[in-house]
């Protein structure tokens, strides 16, 4: 009987405590809603809260972050974009940079070059002048009149080369052994020796040297011009030298200045000679302009056409006259034939500044 009195008593007390807490509930329910209506009411009219300034010092990591530009989104960046005029003024054009003169130039007008039909054309003209020199001047012209009108530059450099083909074997006149005078006294000047086939074993036949000792005897009057040596290897039993370096070898034994001596040691003919030796200048010597040529007397015609011609074709190409022929002096060798300096000779070497390769 006393168990059952105790659960009887303990029964209203589960009761009252469950009711009080189900009207708590209800209560913190009622006031959530209200609280949530009052703020959907009102919220649109309430201030944007205003961030708090802090007194306090920011640290190094603050700083730096604070310092550093944001990372905008593809978007922010096209929505924050300064509006861009609808018509703008052309950004001005800097001013070209002038073209060293150093440097292949294009002609102003422009050559074509060679095609079928003028390449036929140089080549009848250099045969027609090889057959019958000045007796065959007036076919010679018609085909100048042909080919200067199918390009005038080209027709140009050719009337000119083939002018001074008639000059060279009629009226030029060759020094010999003398110094030329009233030459340029700076480093406009460069005096070109000219190669001969070496001996066997590499060393200079007698007549070259004869060419480098008057070639030596210009620059001690001409203290400030360049000396150019050229020449490729001819050598039957020295394949390692070669008849510019030879030629360099002898001016260094004498005491000439290294740095007034160019060297080129690619050329087989005077028409490269002519050819590697006016690359060498324009492009690392552009203040020379005027050229001294230092050759044997039977060599001196093929010398001074083949160094014109290659001039003149230059500026046919680049726009840009390489250098002039200010003088020549020669090594006399008695006996000489015309064996590699006739006409038929100067024709072959001719033919060859006639690009084939259209």
């Amino acid at each position: 009987m006393k168990r059952a009195k105790r659960k009887k008593n303990r029964r209203p007390g589960r009761a009252i405590l469950f009711a009080a807490l189900l009207l708590l509930l209800a209560a913190l329910l009622v006031l959530r809603v209200l609280r949530i209506g009052i703020s959907e009411d009102t919220v649109a009219e309430l201030p944007a809260p205003t961030p708090a300034v802090s007194e306090q010092t920011p640290d190094s990591t603050q700083e730096e972050a604070e310092t550093q530009p944001a990372e905008l989104t593809e978007q922010e960046m096209t929505d924050t974009a300064p509006e861009q005029p609808e018509e703008t003024a052309p950004m001005p054009t800097p001013a070209a940079t002038p073209t060293p003169v150093n440097k292949k130039t294009p002609a102003p007008t422009g050559s074509g070059g060679y095609n079928k039909n003028t390449y036929e054309i140089v080549s009848d003209m250099v045969y027609t002048y090889r057959e019958l020199q000045s007796a065959g001047m007036d076919t010679v012209r018609r085909d100048l009149d042909k080919l200067k009108a199918a390009d005038p530059l080209l027709g140009t450099a050719w009337e000119r080369i083939m002018d001074y083909w008639v000059y060279v074997n009629n009226d030029l006149e060759i020094h010999t052994g003398a110094v030329p005078e009233g030459l340029p006294q700076d480093d406009s000047l460069a005096i070109v020796a000219l190669g001969y086939q070496l001996l066997p074993d590499g060393t200079m036949d007698p007549e070259l040297v004869s060419r480098c000792e008057l070639a030596l005897a210009c620059a001690e009057a001409y203290p400030n011009a360049y000396m150019i040596v050229t020449g490729g290897g001819t050598a039957l039993d020295n394949k390692e030298m070669t008849e510019a370096q030879a030629m360099a070898d002898w001016f260094l034994q004498k005491g000439f200045d290294p740095d007034r001596l160019i060297v080129e040691t690619r050329a087989m003919t005077t028409g490269q000679n002519a050819q590697y030796s006016c690359e060498i200048l324009m492009s690392e010597y552009p203040q020379v302009n005027k050229l001294l040529l230092v050759t044997s007397d039977y060599h001196m015609q093929m010398a001074c056409l083949l160094f014109s011609a290659e001039a003149y074709l230059y500026e046919c190409a680049y726009g840009v006259e390489p250098y002039t022929l200010a003088a020549h002096t020669a090594v006399s060798v008695p006996n000489a034939t015309d064996e590699y300096n006739g006409v038929k000779k100067q024709a072959q070497y001719l033919w060859t500044l006639a690009d084939p390769n259209y």
